[in-house]
């Protein structure tokens, strides 16, 4: 009994191992099989010239269905490659042949960066309508805001890259142009001219808001435009100079329009501040706007009400007149007007000066564990020491430069954690703030959108569009509650 017993306990174990070992020899001739076919694969591509990674994977029946993966199979799946595996580089059918492969990879970064920020704008244009719809979009156009607001960071970081690149090669890579020999981006910038409807590509890129009135085009006969053609005949004669070339971001055509326009803009500013009137309202609320800039920081704006009363004192005199002349030109300011002081040299240079801030301020701004006091102490010591070594460089040591330095030191601290830091509420006003101005801009360098027929007619147009742009961030200021 026990005889049989033993026997069927030997036959079951035998037949167990019977089975266990045709399954391992079936498996093991399965992968064999797979790795040969892999190398004849291989060396079939080689001897085509088609690297395998490239060739048409073998599509079964069975794979048409779509699987579902778990999180961590997708995460697996994502996996980016290992070392020592090689992936062949497609080079960009744009850029020249003759450009090194490195360099070829950043030019085609940078261009998918200035796609993807071209989308989310869109996006973001798209949410800004709604926001006030729910909590839900509020959150996720500040999302997409805040993405924005990073990827532009990105975008500049890797300009620089190109262009460091390009030069610090030497005799390898040759010079920046020849990096970027034979490559043509779809979109330089936010707010490259890509048509003649100029005035419709800058509200591609800096949409009204829902609430604002944008007014209507202005149709004006080209042969009316007495003082545009005046101008235009200034610059092409090449009597019209100026600090920095402008155009792309003005959507003029070409530099000589931008120098004509510009040449009729300082006729009319000189015309428009003549009313004692409007410089005192300019004043008042340029001196209103900043000061509640500062309080929705919950800064005590009164040091910056001195610093800015104590300009507007300096500015006032009349024997300075000659020094503020001579400090500017030594900036390259060549003429003493709102449109090359204030508009170009101060709030469009610091506007650009806030695309690319330097790392240690950019580094304290976006910190998610410093309170808003240290951030503001520590933005306050670095404005200060960076102020102190421009002191020292300056002609009159109480002049135009040094007052200006008196208010930045004041109203940068906060202006900059405004538009840098995590405070979304306190970022969307100082955004909303330089949205306006640079549409002010855009508007006035417009055909359509102010008469440039003659003087008079260009000042009270310019008028109408300051005064409309000012009240409507004064009115943005106001209706935000001030924290407390």
């Amino acid at each position: 009994m026990s005889g049989r017993g033993g026997g069927h306990g030997f036959s079951s174990r035998t037949t167990q191992f019977a089975i266990i070992s045709g399954v391992g020899v079936v498996t093991l001739l399965y992968l064999f099989r797979r790795m040969f076919w892999r190398q004849a694969r291989a060396s079939s591509a080689l001897a085509n010239g088609t690297p395998a990674s490239l060739q048409q994977p073998e599509v079964r029946p069975e794979s048409t269905s779509y699987a579902r993966h778990t999180p961590s199979e997708r995460g697996s799946a994502l996996q980016a490659p290992s070392s020592n595996s090689r992936v062949p580089r497609v080079r960009h059918a744009t850029i020249s042949s003759t450009v090194p492969p490195l360099e070829a990879d950043l030019v085609v970064g940078l261009e998918t960066c200035q796609e993807l920020t071209k989308n989310l704008e869109r996006a973001f244009t798209n949410l800004e309508l709604v926001r006030n719809r729910s909590d839900k979009d509020r959150n996720r156009a500040e999302m997409v805001q805040s993405v924005l607001d990073r990827l532009k960071i990105l975008e500049t970081d890797i300009q620089r890259l190109v262009a460091e690149g390009g030069s610090a090669a030497g005799d390898d890579y040759g010079t920046v142009s020849s990096v970027l020999a034979g490559y043509q981006s779809p979109r330089a910038g936010t707010l490259s001219v890509l048509s003649d409807d100029s005035f419709m590509s800058a509200f591609e890129d800096f949409p009204p808001n829902a609430d604002e009135d944008i007014g209507e085009d202005l149709e004006i006969d080209r042969s009316k435009l007495i003082l545009y053609e005046t101008g235009l005949e200034k610059a092409t004669a090449g009597e019209v100079f100026y600090r920095k070339p402008r155009a792309e971001f003005t959507q003029c055509e070409s530099e000589t329009e931008f120098a004509a326009k510009v040449y009729c803009l300082r006729e009319a500013f000189e015309v428009m501040l003549k009313d004692e009137h409007r410089r005192l309202w300019l004043a008042k609320s340029g001196r209103q706007l900043l000061g509640d800039i500062m309080k929705h920081s919950k800064q005590d704006p009164k040091p910056f009400y001195k610093a800015f009363d104590d300009m507007m004192e300096f500015c006032g005199r009349e024997q300075n007149q000659d020094m503020i002349a001579r400090e500017l030109a030594s900036r390259g300011v060549v003429v003493v007007s709102f449109w090359d002081v204030l508009l170009d040299f101060m709030l469009l240079d610091a506007f650009d000066d806030l695309k690319n801030p330097p790392s240690a301020i950019f580094s304290v701004t976006r910190n998610y564990f410093l309170s808003q006091s240290m951030k503001y102490s520590t933005i306050s010591t670095i404005v200060w020491s960076m102020l102190k070594k421009k002191r020292q460089r300056l002609i009159y040591a109480e002049g135009f430069i040094a007052h200006f330095y008196n208010i930045s030191e004041t109203v940068s601290p906060a202006i900059t954690l405004g538009f840098l830091g995590t405070d979304e509420t306190v970022r969307d006003l100082c955004l909303y703030f330089k949205d306006q101005i640079q549409q002010f801009v855009m508007d006035i360098f417009n055909l359509r959108r102010v008469r440039y027929t003659s003087i008079d007619e260009l000042a009270d147009d310019i008028w109408v569009q300051l005064e409309q742009k000012t009240e409507l961030v004064l009115t943005r200021l106001s209706s935000e509650l001030i924290p407390i």
